[in-house]
């Protein structure tokens, strides 16, 4: 199979928003996931979302990044008290 050419655009419009959703770590962590290598991508997906739908996972997304943001703003308050 050919590898899909995408407008760079598009690829730098799309890594703006996983950085703003995810920072730059889990943002990388997440597209290194989709790079060539061994396994099947799809069944790994399958395997981490099972059958929820875009609407399910990007709501469970959006809590763990709320979580996420909480834990740090209490870590970035006693690091500022220390």
């Amino acid at each position: 199979m050919g590898r899909l050419i995408v407008d760079p655009k598009i690829l730098r419009k799309g890594w703006k928003a996983l950085v703003e959703e995810l920072g730059v770590v889990d943002a990388t962590k997440f597209v290194l996931a989709f790079e060539p290598g061994e396994g099947d991508s799809v069944k790994e997906l399958q395997k981490m979302w099972g059958d929820k739908s875009i609407d399910e996972i990007h709501t469970e997304i959006m809590k763990l990044t709320k979580h996420r943001m909480k834990k740090f703003a209490s870590q970035d308050v006693k690091a500022s008290i220390h």
